[in-house]
């Protein structure tokens, strides 16, 4: 199941449409979907983070809560923080294609396909590297969307 799901999740980021059919239609690998995102999601913050430590943030009073407080606000509150409106997206998706579209949409699979659709998330990891730490959290967000929809 775990070689399945990896090879579907690879097929899948190189857009090949039988994979994302295929991870529509399978129920089982809907755990597995679920920890892609949030693997994903928590990199995305830890990267938050690691940028706070290597852009060696100082706590400033009124200001600048330092280092400390990042890998709260940042990494735990701001993982917590992006699932919920990753969960409100797909909500949000689902009501309009249900309700506006008037498609017969599975709740399940399309849960399934915005989760593996998160992964490209992960590359929030990369927000600490100097000089193109924005861009590359941009990016990230940006194929996150590209690849759900």
């Amino acid at each position: 199941m775990r070689d399945q799901f990896i090879a579907l999740a690879r097929d899948a980021l190189l857009l090949r449409e039988s994979a994302w059919r295929e991870l529509r239609d399978s129920p089982a690998l809907t755990p597995a979907a679920l920890l892609v995102a949030t693997v994903a999601i928590l990199l995305g913050g830890f990267g938050a983070y690691l940028w706070a430590v290597i852009a060696d943030v100082q706590t400033i009073p009124d200001v600048s809560p330092g280092k400390g407080a990042f890998l709260v606000d940042a990494f735990l509150l701001g993982s917590i923080m992006v699932a919920l409106l990753w969960l409100g997206g797909v909500v949000a998706a689902y009501v309009i294609l249900t309700q506006v579209y008037r498609e017969a949409v599975a709740g399940d699979a399309l849960l399934r396909i915005a989760a593996v659709g998160a992964a490209p998330f992960a590359l929030g990891l990369l927000v600490c590297i100097p000089g193109i730490g924005y861009g590359i959290g941009l990016m990230s967000i940006a194929l996150m969307f590209f690849v759900t929809v």
